[in-house]
């Protein structure tokens, strides 16, 4: 695909560029009006869905059934911590980003087992976390070639493992976190093509 993930910071130099030369479009803000969520422009192979207390993005197309389904467990959630459960109404190769009222983000990637999928990726720079599903948007981004970010920061980019998800905080050093429960894949799982009632695609 092809989706950055922005803390709620002033925009990095880098990105402010990616924007201005039309490589990223911004799809949703921070309520401080800094991007949270970049993708490339013609990406449109995700879903929002929003609830009292939380901001969901699935880069997936959810169908009518499995959208309901998400739309009603994701009701009343009001922490980060509290999503463990969702993944398992989705495709296995799906990957789920969250953010709440306070800028905090949870970004997870396909569950375990799923061979042959991308992990999400994450570069860390002082306490700031940017991710993203495609280690190429990465390195056009972020390039030391273009002098955006230093080598040894390069160097330094990681991937979330399947079980866990990063947790990042304004002010704190971003964190990996185990799931509490691994859902096991749902056998009614269908693959999932169009934006349903209930949940809104960019």
């Amino acid at each position: 695909m092809g989706i950055l993930v922005h803390p709620d910071q002033e925009v990095h130099p880098a990105v402010r560029w990616a924007i201005v030369e039309g490589l990223l479009r911004v799809v949703a803000d921070h309520g401080s009006g800094a991007p949270w969520l970049l993708a490339r422009p013609l990406e449109r192979a995700l879903t929002e869905v929003r609830t009292r207390h939380l901001d969901l993005i699935f880069l997936t197309r959810l169908s009518s059934e499995p959208a309901t389904s998400v739309v009603l467990r994701a009701q009343g959630r009001r922490f980060l911590d509290e999503l463990d459960d969702l993944p398992e109404l989705l495709v296995p190769s799906a990957v789920m980003i969250a953010k709440d009222r306070t800028g905090a983000l949870r970004v997870q990637g396909a569950r375990p087992g799923e061979r042959g999928q991308s992990r999400p990726v994450w570069l860390e720079e002082g306490m700031a976390a940017f991710i993203s599903d495609d280690p190429r948007l990465l390195e056009e981004v972020f390039s030391p070639r273009s002098g955006h970010l230093d080598r040894d920061a390069w160097q330094l980019i990681k991937t979330i493992p399947a079980g866990t998800w990063l947790h990042t905080q304004a002010g704190r050093s971003p964190r990996v976190r185990a799931l509490v429960d691994d859902p096991a894949p749902s056998p009614s799982e269908n693959e999932c093509t169009e934006a349903g009632a209930g949940a809104t695609s960019s």
